[in-house]
């Protein structure tokens, strides 16, 4: 009997390499931002039409106010009308966000400043799927949330991390972010890679995995603006193991082995637990709700990090590859600082069956200094990060500048 938190056997998924199968496939289409309809208040109590408060909710008589649903996919600004509805300050809030982090109050954005779930408001005031659903932001059937939160269908599946771009550490130095010499790694999964494949568009990507939520926080900044331009409609890909230390989509792994396989892999299974993509919205900012990862011999805890134009395929090289200086933007991957990893690992199951050792000693240390700044609230991780680089460029490997059209 397979583990539990262990990839799943192969599914049909072995005889060719994929890669070659969608040569010439793969164009990723990405929504324009939804503008939401400014004749909402349709009804008494109603939350308006499609793109504000959602069928006939949306809280108080009189909620949904004049413009809800916002502009670009946010909770609306101004929006919200008054006493009980999505309100003003801490309702919908900025351009794309879910809320400036309220907690829910009266008028509110609802839990923690989201619009709700992924496909709604999304998570920590995320869009959710590309474009929303049909402009609901709450939690159920259409709602606008909790009490009357504003509610808007989201910018292409994003909407910031709660909104609360203050929550960033200010840029002090517009520096690059560096990338990282393994690249992508040998687990990447393109959206495109496997034909009949589940979306990885979605803020979510615990599925059914054990472990600490880690609500991932990014802002993708514009070097070439002196980091005050974001870099908006980028595809950020972010993945990583799960608790235990294995990666969804592949098999034949040991996490208490160094890795000896090869340094490109086909996609082996059906599993695609903590992995997800979302767009940057208007702030240049993404939000995922994961797990906290686990670690694997050969490696310190980290998740891996992607952003790409619009347009690619999964092939490694030709003119559609999303290695073409066309389409990449960025690669690198993150860390976390020792002693809030050891917190998680040596305190929760089920890190814990693995928060020991020689190895686990090793690896429970960064290897660079690109870390989220990382904080509990209660049992649930929380890390804001900035992202810098250049937007018009293309940097993926070590200390490559750029890297050419291939």
């Amino acid at each position: 009997m397979p583990k539990k938190n262990a990839p799943r056997p192969t599914e049909d998924l072995e005889g060719f390499d994929r890669r070659q199968v969608l040569k010439g496939f793969g164009a990723l289409a990405v929504a324009a931002p939804a503008i939401a309809c400014g004749a909402s208040g349709a009804a008494s109590g109603s939350g308006g039409v499609t793109g504000s408060g959602g069928i006939g909710t949306g809280g108080a008589v009189g909620s949904g106010g004049i413009g809800t649903g916002g502009i670009i996919g946010s909770g609306g600004v101004g929006g919200g009308g008054v006493h009980g509805t999505g309100g003003l300050v801490g309702s919908g809030g900025l351009v794309g966000s879910g809320g400036s982090s309220s907690g829910g109050a009266v008028g509110s954005g609802g839990v923690l400043g989201s619009g709700g779930k992924v496909g709604s408001g999304g998570t920590l005031g995320s869009g959710g799927a590309p474009g929303g659903s049909t402009g609901t932001g709450g939690k159920a059937e259409g709602s606008g949330g909790a009490a009357g939160a504003s509610s808007s269908g989201g910018a292409q599946g994003a909407g910031g991390a709660g909104g609360a771009t203050g929550m960033f550490d200010n840029v002090a130095s517009c520096t690059l972010t560096p990338t990282d010499p393994a690249g992508e790694g040998p687990f990447f999964i393109h959206e495109d890679e496997v034909m009949n494949d589940i979306s990885l568009i979605r803020s979510d990507a615990r599925e059914d995995q054990e472990g600490i939520e880690l609500q991932l926080n990014l802002r993708v900044l514009d070097t070439d603006g002196m980091c005050n331009t974001p870099v908006k409609n980028a595809l950020v890909y972010v993945w990583h193991t799960n608790a235990t230390g294995f990666y969804s989509g592949f098999n034949n792994q040991n996490p208490d082995m160094p890795y000896s396989g090869a340094a490109e892999r086909t996609v082996e299974n059906t599993d695609r637990f903590c992995r997800a993509i979302q767009v940057t919205n208007d702030q240049g900012v993404v939000s995922f709700k994961t797990i906290f990862p686990g670690w694997y011999n050969g490696r310190a805890i980290h998740i891996h990090f992607v952003a790409l134009r619009p347009g690619s395929n999964a092939m490694t090289t030709g003119s559609g590859s999303y290695r073409n200086s066309m389409y990449m933007i960025f690669t690198t991957q993150m860390y976390f600082d020792e002693a809030f990893s050891r917190n998680i690992h040596e305190h929760n199951a089920p890190y814990t069956t693995r928060a020991t050792g020689t190895n686990y000693n090793k690896y429970v240390k960064p290897e660079t200094a690109v870390r989220p700044t990382a904080t509990m609230n209660g049992n649930v991780a929380v890390g804001y990060l900035n992202i810098l680089t250049s937007g018009a460029g293309c940097r993926r490997l070590g200390s490559t500048p750029s890297c050419p059209a291939t």
